[in-house]
């Protein structure tokens, strides 16, 4: 029986939830508070310049998402990032144990999202404020924009938003809203620059010690990357978690000067730069859950933070819960 399904948040997990329900035959509508799908695996563009400033890659754990990388792969939107991935400390190199291949969307990190979301009814810039039980009127669900507007009647509503903003949305269901509750997430700073020349090393990203950066990435050397020497710089959570009100512009020049301190010599002449605060980068203690779902009421929850801190984690949580609606709903 064709249901009308809504979805909050167009991330990874919210958008497999979307795909899948969507091919089931159901009425979906995902609303998105950004400009576009993608959530954390988004890709910031500026004139000849794009840069992953949100999830660098992520690796295969689960046959499950490997089978699914498997047909990205095939329809030409992920690839294989060869490129070397070492560890950076004062200036000294050293290999990763990770031995897992690692994969990127192409042209660019957001174009898994692009695909998931062909052809679905996406209502972006559009922030949802509340989840409203409405079973007086024949229908399960209302929703409503954070200004009041109401964004229409639902059989069954989906959150697939970071555990912090779920709480609110949950309020109908209280043992939800507590299990997000307890969620603590990370935030992180990313940097985005262009130099006027290559660096001199010779890895495409590095993982970096002892100091306010956690992650360095040579952006051009992930696949069908335009050929600007573009990089991609994330800060430690506890540093950034102190700079929620710095200004961005002195954020980017401390960790530009982290980056040549960690490198042990000095950077290029920069072309471009800018940063970009995820208040909400990273569980803290991503939970085992998988996912939420009250067949009762039909309200569901997915998202990383529920099925462990990557992107497969999100991939699978949607997944699952999916696999759950469709046998509730039968």
């Amino acid at each position: 029986m064709n249901q009308k399904i809504a979805i909050v948040g167009a991330g990874m997990a919210g958008l497999m939830v979307a795909r899948n329900l969507t091919d089931c035959g159901h009425s979906v509508v995902v609303f998105e508070k950004a400009r576009g799908p993608g959530g954390r695996m988004s890709t910031r563009r500026q004139e000849e310049y794009a840069f992953d400033h949100g999830a660098q890659y992520f690796t295969c754990r689960d046959q499950r998402f490997s089978d699914q990388v498997e047909v990205w792969r095939e329809e030409g939107i992920v690839a294989e990032w060869a490129s070397p991935i070492q560890v950076l400390r004062s200036g000294q190199l050293s290999t990763t144990q990770e031995e897992r291949e690692r994969y990127v969307g192409v042209p660019r990190m957001s174009s898994i999202a692009r695909r998931l979301s062909q052809d679905l009814e996406l209502v972006t810039k559009t922030r949802v404020g509340e989840v409203i039980r409405d079973e007086k009127r024949g229908i399960p669900w209302e929703i409503r924009s954070e200004s009041g507007d109401r964004l229409g009647h639902f059989d069954a509503v989906i959150v697939a938003t970071p555990a912090p903003q779920a709480v609110p949305l949950l309020a109908a269901v209280p043992d939800f809203a507590q299990i997000a509750s307890g969620v603590s997430m990370e935030p992180c700073h990313a940097t985005m620059v262009s130099f006027d020349s290559e660096l001199e090393v010779d890895f495409g990203g590095a993982f970096v010690h002892d100091s306010i950066l956690a992650w360095v990435a040579r952006n051009s050397t992930k696949p069908n990357r335009p050929v600007a020497e573009s990089w991609v710089l994330h800060s430690q959570s506890e540093w950034s978690a102190k700079q929620s009100e710095g200004n961005p512009e002195k954020v980017s020049a401390e960790m530009l000067q982290a980056f040549s301190e960690a490198l042990g010599h000095p950077l290029p002449e920069v072309l471009f730069q800018s940063s970009h605060r995820w208040l909400l980068a990273r569980s803290e203690k991503p939970l085992g859950e998988g996912f939420l779902w009250n067949s009762a009421s039909r309200l569901g929850v997915c998202g990383d933070w529920l099925h462990g801190d990557r992107v497969e984690g999100a991939f699978l949580s949607g997944l699952e819960l999916t696999e759950a609606i469709q046998q509730s709903l039968g």
